[in-house]
C-alpha cells in the first residue's frame, strides 16, 4: 500500500515520441554499438583521468617537487575544486555549440597541456668552441599546476559535452546508456592511478604518468576523427542515393 501511495505521487514520465521516432534499444544492441564504446573511452579519459588525478598528484608533488602533504594537497584541491565547479559551464558551452564540437576542443586544450606536462626534466650539453654550454630543461611547480589547472578547466567541460552527445543520440536510453558510459569513465579513478605506478617504474621517472594520458588521449582522438569521417562519407553517400532516386522517378 505504500509503494502505491508512491507511485500515485511520482510525476509522470513524458513522452518522448517527439524528439525520436525509433525505439528504445535493448541492452543487446547498445552493447554492439561502437559509438557507445567510444563515448566511454572519452569519458574514460575526461572522468577517469580526474579520478585518477585526484588520487595520484598529492603523491606526485610530494615525489617530484619535493613539496610538504599539506602543500601537495591544497594543490590539489585547487585542481579538483576548479575542475568541479566549472562543469555547469560546460554543459551551457555544449549545449549553444554542441556537445562534439565542445569535446573536440576539450580534446586538444588536453593534448597540449599533456605535451608540456609529459616533458621529463633534460639537462643538455651543448660543446662550444670555446666552452661547454649546459642546459637544464624542466616544468616548475607554478607552470604545472598552471597546466594542471587548465587540464581541469577542460576537463570539467569535457564531461558535460559527453553527457550532451550521450542526450542527442539517446534521448530514450539516457539512464542505462549514460549510466554503462559513467561505469567506463570510473573504471579509469582505479585503472589509471595503477598503470601511472607501473609506467613511472618501467621508465624511471614521474612525468611518464602524463605520457600515459597523453596515449589515452591520442587514441580518442583519432576515434573521433574517423568516426566523423566515416559519418560525413555515408552522409555523402545517402544524399547520392536520394537524389539518383529522384532522378529515376522524375523519369
Amino acid at each position: 500500500m505504500c509503494c502505491g501511495a508512491v507511485w500515485c505521487v511520482c510525476p509522470s514520465q513524458p513522452d518522448n515520441a517527439h524528439v525520436i521516432n525509433s525505439k528504445p534499444q535493448t541492452w543487446t544492441l547498445l552493447l554492439k554499438n561502437t559509438q557507445v564504446w567510444r563515448l566511454g573511452l572519452y569519458y574514460y579519459f575526461v572522468f577517469g583521468s580526474f579520478l585518477a588525478l585526484l588520487l595520484w598528484l598529492p603523491y606526485y608533488y610530494m615525489q617530484a617537487y619535493q613539496l610538504s602533504i599539506k602543500q601537495a594537497m591544497a594543490f590539489t584541491l585547487f585542481f579538483v575544486a576548479t575542475s568541479s565547479v566549472i562543469r555547469a559551464l560546460g554543459g551551457w558551452f555544449a549545449d549553444k555549440y554542441g556537445g562534439r564540437s565542445v569535446n573536440w576542443s576539450v580534446f586538444w586544450v588536453c593534448l597540449v597541456c599533456l605535451f608540456f606536462l609529459s616533458y621529463p626534466p633534460t639537462t643538455m650539453t651543448i660543446h662550444g668552441i670555446k666552452q661547454d654550454v649546459n642546459l637544464s630543461v624542466s616544468v616548475n611547480v607554478w607552470v604545472f599546476t598552471g597546466l594542471l589547472f587548465v587540464i581541469g578547466l577542460a576537463q570539467g567541460f569535457g564531461r558535460a559535452s559527453v553527457f550532451k552527445v550521450i542526450h542527442e543520440n539517446y534521448p530514450l536510453e539516457m539512464g542505462k546508456v549514460g549510466g554503462f558510459i559513467a561505469a567506463i569513465g570510473a573504471l579509469g579513478g582505479f585503472t589509471l592511478p595503477i598503470m601511472f605506478g607501473a609506467v613511472v617504474d618501467l621508465f624511471g621517472f614521474y612525468s611518464a604518468s602524463f605520457m600515459l594520458l597523453y596515449a589515452v588521449l591520442a587514441v580518442c582522438m583519432m576515434l573521433m576523427y574517423f568516426a566523423v569521417r566515416a559519418e560525413r562519407y555515408q552522409r555523402r553517400l545517402n544524399e547520392a542515393a536520394s537524389y539518383n532516386f529522384l532522378e529515376d522517378d522524375s523519369l
